[in-house]
């Protein structure tokens, strides 16, 4: 199949990535599909990754590399759009790499079905072991509404950024909130979809995402992960004024305010007392929509909120030493 070859602008935020972004860039590079612009934002980096890049661009004039103060990855992002000239637009994060094939797979997806937005399964890298998520080979047109409520629901297809090509014009007016550090990318696919009145998925493998266990951790240690996740759902319940998907977005936002409550918990911290006590009062009016499981957890967590500490820190030991080494 053959068609005049648009140009597509991948996007690649690098902070602090002297040891991964020459394999992320060059499997950019190895694309079959050739008409590529790269550009690279160095994003205040103070390790050797400008360097690297610089090696790079040396060598392969498609690459643009811009260097920012840094900001985070949703700055990072947003100035790669304001200087992206092609026809197309995709991500790819600096830890990760794609199949040769990849934009090729998408591109063609893009113009058989005639939409704006093609996406695919990935790989879930994590040390030596790399996991395909699907990769049946299938593919699947949706339409608007099939798309939003997969997107609320988690299933089907990941909310990322980073394994979908986006027709240019999307992008008018859409940015990345550069207040959020966490769940931001879904965020902007929910406002992106939005948009389209269909589009294609193919349940092919071909980005691969590379696990960051440290920032996991931190994550798990503080309540400002959950605290944006919840905030993204809140977003994404203010746009779900179709009532096709209003309660998936509605028991979207339950599930994490119970998330979030929980880490409150958990965490005993006492600057979050009053968000804590903000939240309890929200949680009430979701109590319907919980499973039989949620709701025994919803109770615990209210009622008894120093024993479901004591009781988690005792599973958490026991957990953390099954999974230790011999």
């Amino acid at each position: 199949m053959s068609f005049d070859m648009d140009k597509i602008s991948v996007i690649v935020p690098a902070y602090n990535c002297q040891n991964t972004i020459e394999r992320c860039i060059k499997s950019i590079q190895n694309q079959t599909y050739n008409n590529l612009e790269i550009i690279v934002i160095n994003d205040g980096s103070t390790d050797k990754t400008e360097s690297v890049i610089f090696a790079l661009q040396g060598k392969d004039e498609r690459i643009k590399v811009i260097s920012i103060p840094n900001g985070g990855v949703s700055r990072a992002r947003n100035t790669g759009l304001d200087n992206a000239t092609g026809d197309y637009i995709t991500f790819v994060d600096s830890d990760d790499y794609i199949d040769k094939e990849m934009y090729e797979c998408l591109y063609n997806l893009i113009k058989e079905y005639n939409v704006q937005i093609a996406h695919c399964s990935y790989k879930n890298v994590v040390g030596d072991d790399v996991v395909p998520v699907g990769d049946t080979g299938k593919i699947m047109v949706q339409y608007h509404d099939e798309a939003m409520m997969c997107l609320l629901s988690g299933k089907l297809f990941s909310g990322g950024i980073w394994n979908k090509l986006y027709k240019k014009e999307l992008f008018d007016g859409i940015r990345f909130d550069e207040s959020i550090r966490i769940n931001e990318d879904v965020l902007a696919n929910y406002e992106l979809f939005d948009l389209v009145d269909k589009s294609v998925f193919v349940d092919k493998a071909l980005y691969s995402y590379v696990a960051n266990n440290d920032s996991a951790t931190h994550s798990m240690r503080t309540s400002e992960g959950p605290e944006h996740v919840l905030y993204v759902a809140e977003k994404m319940q203010e746009k779900s004024i179709n009532k096709l998907y209003q309660n998936e977005a509605d028991y979207r936002v339950a599930y994490l305010s119970l998330n979030l409550y929980k880490s409150y918990v958990l965490l005993n911290n006492l600057d979050k007392k009053n968000k804590r006590k903000s939240l309890k009062k929200k949680l009430k009016n979701y109590k319907y929509l919980f499973s039989k499981k949620d709701r025994l957890n919803y109770h615990l967590l209210i009622i008894f909120p120093k024993i479901y500490r004591i009781a988690f820190r005792l599973y958490d030991k026991k957990r953390v030493k099954k999974l230790d080494p011999i």
